[in-house]
């Protein structure tokens, strides 16, 4: 199999500037003066009669550099966070004028502490938005027949009511202070040390929302997105300028699809449905590779942005894994994969290591660009998928048509490229080394989650029943991990992830079979007690937590108001097991749910031996 991809490799000298950029903001050779440069002779010309773009402060140049490298900050995103106190090109010269005064020197801690507190400041860039169709007892909370369980998920639901936000009207008339992209209606922060719009964090948010009844706050979270889909052709990671050119998992059409199931409001579908297209043409043309296997082509998917310098929000912790760059081009690749791993949103993960064939080796080894991922090319089949049946339901038969063969087209390429019989499920691909990556992540099920696949539901079971017990991932009372792999990165083991679990159980459940429904159960089951628990200690939900059945409060994201996925997943999960979920006695040993023989062992009888009078109410 080959690859087609030819990525835009810069000269060593130029791709110097760029990654060694000096001190002063802009990309030019060091010895330079400030007069003589062309650019600064072109920003002398025009700077004071229009703003410089926000890039050359946020996104790169040597400011950006000397202060990230400098660790003024618990970590490279509070700086980028800042609002400008003056307009891009007074701060730009200004920042000139004190490294001329450092002469070939860089400028001392103390003195960037002083440039910044006269050129930055924290600000009030979002308002605290109440969803106004909240409501604190939804429809859901009736269908909880435990009665910790009912108290409980009515304390999540209060929670939206806290992680409304709207764009402060300052941004929307003075956005070139800030990094942040503003978007025009209400939506929901995942936590409260978040202030942007996340991507895929929404797409659980807006099921969550939804399965409250609150309908015209999700129409208003997928607007703000179908306004980023026509302002740039795809979605960012966050409504942040720093993110532009790199997205998440493209779930915005599956936004809609919840939407419109609840609602049944085919006109919000009907008026959006081009720029939905928008969004899925960008992901043909920027992030679709031509694989080739026996004599035969494929179209597939994987993330790939192309980057030349290091993530504004990570700068400092990518810039110290390019250890192993020897390179301009092997430089380029590091910063590609480092970004590309966040598009991805499994950020880190040893999932994206390449070291000799196999995923070891440390975030130095991260190649994500060149892997093919079992989780897009699922998601997208679906998208497609989707836009043929939606116009089919128009009368617009040659776009359905066009739809369908593409979306049969990816599933062929699916089954040829990562499924794998032996192991009875799909794998990821490394095209590099032409190999599939045989080891267990959560995201080598994602096909169960979006119907990709054309065997039957019955033997599709019986593997992934053989699957999980073979790796033994129902030994931890936690949850499922993200992998098995120890690698220290969040998105290993031992860390379960909302979203993965949701992909694990909802793709077990939509199976169809009675084996495949008991099994989703049994880990929804097992995620609710250990979200549960870890409630009662610290009092909130957080955005991870781990195998082991401990929460991460600690973690930068935690939140004492809770985290929207989790939120929203453990929502999901009541509102369709809620009737047969309970809080088990001190003395209920959940450790291990299933045998090779049984899908319940130990905690079955107690489960149908419950005795609801008998748990004590918080």
């Amino acid at each position: 199999m080959t690859l087609i991809f030819k990525p835009n490799l810069c000269s060593r000298s130029n791709l110097l500037k760029r990654i060694d950029v000096d001190r002063r903001g802009f990309e030019f050779h060091l010895n330079s003066s400030l007069m003589h440069n062309p650019i600064m002779h072109f920003f002398n010309i025009i700077g004071k009669k229009r703003n410089l773009p926000r890039r050359f402060i946020y996104c790169s140049g040597g400011l950006l550099k000397t202060i990230q490298m400098a660790d003024l900050f618990p970590n490279s995103k509070v700086f980028v966070d800042k609002k400008l106190k003056r307009p891009v090109y007074e701060v730009l010269m200004n920042y000139e004028n004190m490294c001329n005064q450092f002469g070939k020197h860089r400028p001392t801690k103390e003195a960037l502490r002083d440039f910044i507190s006269d050129h930055f400041e924290d600000a009030k860039e979002l308002e605290l938005w109440i969803p106004p169709d909240w409501k604190p007892l939804p429809r859901l909370i009736k269908k909880i027949a435990d009665k910790n369980l009912k108290k409980w998920a009515t304390q999540i639901n209060a929670q939206w009511t806290h992680l409304g936000r709207k764009v402060a009207q300052e941004v929307q008339s003075q956005a070139q202070l800030y990094s942040l992209i503003p978007v025009p209606h209400g939506f929901l922060i995942p936590g409260e040390n978040l202030k942007e719009l996340y991507y895929w964090d929404s797409y659980w948010i807006v099921n969550g929302l939804l399965k409250c009844s609150m309908h015209d706050s999700a129409r208003d979270i997928i607007k703000n997105f179908i306004y980023l889909v026509s302002k740039y052709n795809y979605v960012p990671t966050g409504t942040r300028i720093y993110f532009k050119g790199r997205s998440q998992p493209p779930l915005l059409p599956m936004m809609m699809e919840s939407f419109y199931n609840h609602t049944k409001d085919l006109e919000f579908l009907k008026s959006n449905i081009e720029i939905l297209e928008k969004e899925i043409e960008y992901w043909k043309k920027f992030r679709s590779i031509t694989a080739r296997k026996n004599g035969f082509e494929y179209k597939m998917y994987l993330y790939n942005v192309p980057s030349e310098l290091p993530r504004p929000e990570a700068f400092k912790n990518d810039m110290e894994s390019a250890i192993l760059a020897d390179t301009p081009e092997e430089l380029v690749k590091h910063f590609t994969a480092l970004t590309s791993a966040s598009e991805s949103g499994w950020n880190l993960s040893s999932r994206w290591y390449v070291q000799h064939g196999y995923n070891t080796g440390t975030r130095s080894n991260i190649q994500t660009q060149i892997i093919v991922p079992v989780d897009l090319n699922a998601i997208i089949h679906k998208n497609l998928v989707l836009f043929s049946e939606w116009y089919t339901k128009f009368g617009d038969t040659v776009k359905a048509k066009k739809y369908q063969c593409e979306a049969e087209n990816l599933l062929r390429a699916i089954e040829v490229i990562l499924w794998n019989e032996e192991q009875g499920v799909w794998l990821d691909y490394d095209l590099h080394n032409n190999i599939q990556r045989d080891y267990f992540y959560i995201s080598n099920l994602v096909p169960l989650w979006t119907k990709s696949y054309s065997k039957d539901p019955n033997k599709i079971t019986s593997n992934v029943l053989k699957y999980l017990y073979a790796n033994k991932v129902d030994t931890f009372p936690g949850g499922v991990p993200a992998s098995l792999e120890d690698s220290g990165e969040l998105w290993d083991f031992p860390y379960c992830w909302p979203p993965l679990q949701a992909f694990l159980v909802q793709g077990l459940d939509r199976l169809g079979t009675t084996v495949g429904s008991e099994l989703a159960f049994h880990f929804a089951d097992k995620f609710i007690n250990s979200c549960y628990r870890e409630y009662q200690i610290h009092g909130s939900t957080h955005p991870y937590y781990d195998c082991y059945g401990s929460g991460y409060s600690t973690s930068p994201e935690s939140s004492s108001l809770g985290y929207g996925w989790t939120n929203a997943i453990i929502l999901e999960f009541l509102d369709r097991w809620g009737d047969q979920m309970f809080i088990p006695g001190e003395d209920t040993d959940n450790s291990v749910l299933f045998t090779k023989d049984s899908i319940y062992a130990k905690d079955d009888e107690k489960r149908i031996k419950k005795d609801n009078s008998q748990i004590a109410v918080n």
